[in-house]
């Protein structure tokens, strides 16, 4: 529980922050024989290869292999895999992001810690101890859990869904002393100036199925849009329009992935009249379709 709380106070005083757990599983993933999957957006995950190997190939052309004993840490991107035979794994996917839609650590993951050096590491050993603490705050009664039924997870009551967050944060606080001793450093966009902030904020509450471009006209500045563009970029690394359009992106995605949520219903929400131009957008943001999508989550 301390550790929970003190990764909390940490992480929320530095910068807003969004976490989500996505699942938590362990089977045996292997399937019938190794071949290589379509292209496909992955959360941010760490697995540990208890048996077997995996092989994965991101959008970027970098590519990693790991066999067992090795822990996987991932960021969310386009990615393929191959998983062999007779391969075990145990894994979280969850998302850890900044208010700028932003994963905490973007550019630094996607990297194996091979077995010899976690077998040496105790922060390894025990984010692994943490993880299958964590596999029984979901599922009690489970040694184990397949990974179509993990991704939903189990309802539960008040109570119960506020021992799996603090579960959900301890482990975090876990991962984050792994990515402390593997020299994985974050990177914190601060919105600095007034100007930023203010933009920043407006933002924030503008309404997502609305014209990006009316913004602009509400905000009454007291510099010119392209000062604004010019501030926004150089603080939290993108336009504010790219901004925005994260936010629609980061809501698309946790819409799509809601039980009974269509792909028609979540394009209504965002202000799209033809469903064509929206997977067009989605596409552009996600580097898949909404379907692609909807299968890969």
């Amino acid at each position: 529980m301390s550790s929970a709380s003190n990764l909390l106070t940490t992480i929320v005083s530095r910068e807003e922050v969004h976490a989500q757990m996505h699942w938590v599983y362990r089977d045996w993933a292997g399937g019938n024989g190794p071949h290589w999957d379509d292209f496909f957006e992955a959360p941010s995950s760490v697995f540990f290869v208890e048996k077997g190997r995996v092989e994965l190939e991101f959008e970027d052309g970098r590519s990693v292999c790991c066999q067992a004993g090795d822990i996987f840490l991932g960021v969310r991107s386009v990615r393929k895999q191959r998983i062999g035979a007779n391969t075990k794994l145990l894994s979280v996917g969850y998302d850890l992001t900044w208010a700028t839609r932003h994963s905490a650590y973007d550019h630094v993951l996607n990297v194996c810690v091979p077995a010899k050096v976690v077998a040496k590491n105790a922060s390894c050993r025990r984010l692994r101890v943490a993880t299958l603490r964590l596999l029984k705050r979901f599922y009690p009664d489970r040694r184990e859990i397949d990974f179509v039924s993990a991704t939903h997870l189990p309802p539960s009551d008040a109570g119960d869904a506020i021992r799996q967050q603090l579960a959900f944060w301890e482990w975090l606080g876990h991962l984050q002393r792994v990515f402390d001793d593997q020299d994985l450093r974050p990177a914190f966009p601060m919105a600095r100036s007034e100007i930023v902030r203010e933009v920043k904020d407006r933002v924030d509450r503008y309404p997502l199925s609305s014209p990006f471009k009316d913004i602009a006209k509400d905000l009454g500045l007291s510099v010119s849009w392209r000062r604004v563009q010019q501030l926004f970029k150089a603080e939290l690394h993108q336009a504010p329009h790219d901004y925005f359009d994260a936010r629609r992106i980061d809501h698309a995605r946790r819409h799509l992935r809601q039980r009974g949520a269509s792909v028609k219903e979540v394009a209504a929400e965002l202000g799209f009249r033809s469903l064509s131009h929206f997977s067009v957008w989605f596409k552009k943001g996600s580097g898949v379709s909404p379907r692609q999508f909807l299968a890969g989550s």
